[in-house]
């Protein structure tokens, strides 16, 4: 079940949410730091990571699937949003560069389909960022953030997915260590529990974060093989 764009909107808005971002941007700058020249896309509520790239890729937009609804970005500037089929969408092939995933695989009911479009629509070598809720972390039980919804995955799932749509996956890392809850502790030490988390329990992190870069296939036509006529000949026995 997809929620709507406002849940996520008022989550990034509280003080969680506000923490939570900080800890996956840093995460994202970690695999793409540089993107200058770039054509970046975000499927999802991206909004609050595509700031990232505004100032250095060639050019970025916001993607939003009609379940959830669609909110304007940047604010104060031309939009870049828009909304868009869930495995259908409005680009040509291989118009992307980078694309990052958030608050949209979770959530869809064709895995396969939505793995599909994003092979189509990147170019020849380009990368795709998975961010999704990790099965084996808290914030995947916990209803009261975004990522207490839709279907959770552990690394070796979602790898496993990846490499069969013909995407080259590299090894899952992992972040969001922190509670999923209001607390003092979780708002005031995150960062202090994101570097123990990432030193004494990596894979139990909230979120499960892969990089994945698109295969680039060569169909050959196998030669037909030339077959010679079948000619017995009897050979006395000895």
């Amino acid at each position: 079940m997809w929620l709507d764009v406002i849940q996520y909107y008022n989550f990034y808005k509280s003080d969680l949410g506000e923490a939570c971002r900080r800890v996956v941007m840093r995460k994202i700058h970690e695999i793409w730091p540089h993107v200058k020249g770039q054509i970046v896309a975000g499927v999802g509520y991206s909004n609050p990571y595509l700031s990232l790239f505004k100032e250095d890729a060639r050019a970025t937009f916001s993607f939003m699937p009609g379940p959830m609804g669609v909110m304007s970005w940047p604010k104060d500037a031309k939009n870049l949003a828009a909304l868009i089929e869930e495995n259908q969408w409005p680009l040509e092939d291989k118009t992307i560069d980078l694309l990052l995933v958030v608050h949209s695989f979770e959530h869809t009911a064709n895995a396969h389909d939505f793995l599909r479009e994003s092979w189509r629509v990147l170019s020849d070598g380009g990368r795709l960022l998975m961010i999704v809720p990790n099965r084996r972390g808290l914030w995947s039980r916990n209803v009261s953030t975004p990522f207490g919804h839709g279907h959770p995955y552990t690394g070796r799932q979602l790898y496993d997915l990846l490499e069969n749509a013909f995407f080259t996956p590299s090894n899952p890392q992992y972040c969001l260590h922190m509670p999923p809850f209001n607390s003092f502790v979780s708002l005031q030490f995150y960062e202090a529990l994101e570097s123990l988390g990432q030193n004494w329990s990596k894979k139990f992190g909230g979120l499960v974060v892969l990089e994945a870069q698109k295969q680039v296939i060569s169909l050959r036509k196998k030669p037909i093989p030339k077959w010679g006529p079948h000619v017995f000949v009897p050979k006395p026995l000895s």
